[in-house]
């Protein structure tokens, strides 16, 4: 299958999630600075939510540069990455409306463990369907990913441990700057397939 439909109904769904996450953002219901202080909560979860997508976005693009094709497994694994990314707004909100509690926090780092393992394997069947064996040392995983999930893994156990609610959120906040810059080994490696 062309890859183009794959991609298309990605794009559809990544909007689709960042729509919804969006309007579950509640208008304050009075008309001073309280009301905007009771909405602190709703933006904060959602800018780190639609940082952490808009960043699975750009380099789920990015890892599809390297192929023309898809086949059956990359097309489930791509729909189990999608499915993890489905699951944002509904645990964002929950993230919102309860300001940072413990288990809200907790499951919701454990989406984002899940969300990060689901594009790994989605990277690495990319990688691997690539005949070029060159390419699979070229682009194994690498550090970016590695310390992605150090990352959740230590947001976890500060939510466990913790009782300063914004903690783990601050410590999850330290993963979207990683992300912003796509993997620059694709783009060399582009460059380098184009020169052979």
């Amino acid at each position: 299958m062309p890859k183009n439909r794959l991609e298309a109904i990605s794009d559809g769904i990544i909007a689709i999630v960042i729509t919804i996450m969006v309007l579950e953002i509640s208008a304050p219901l009075v008309s001073d600075f309280s009301g905007l202080k009771e909405m602190l909560p709703g933006i904060a979860s959602y800018l780190i939510s639609f940082m952490i997508i808009a960043n699975y976005w750009n380099n789920h693009h990015q890892i599809f540069l390297l192929i023309e094709k898809v086949h059956g497994r990359i097309i489930w694994l791509n729909f189990l990455f999608m499915f993890m990314i489905s699951l944002f707004p509904v645990f964002t909100d929950w993230l919102a409306k309860t300001s940072f509690a413990q288990l809200p926090t907790l499951v919701y780092i454990v989406l984002m463990f899940l969300s990060t393992n689901s594009f790994i394997l989605l990277q690495q069947d990319i990688v691997h369907s690539i005949e070029d064996k060159r390419t699979h040392m070229f682009l194994r995983v690498g550090l970016r990913e590695w310390l992605t999930l150090a990352i959740e893994v230590i947001a976890f156990i500060l939510a466990l441990v913790t009782d300063i609610r914004w903690l783990p959120i601050v410590c999850i906040g330290v993963i979207g700057p990683l992300w912003i810059i796509p993997d620059l080994r694709i783009k060399n490696y582009l460059s380098w397939k184009k020169g052979n």
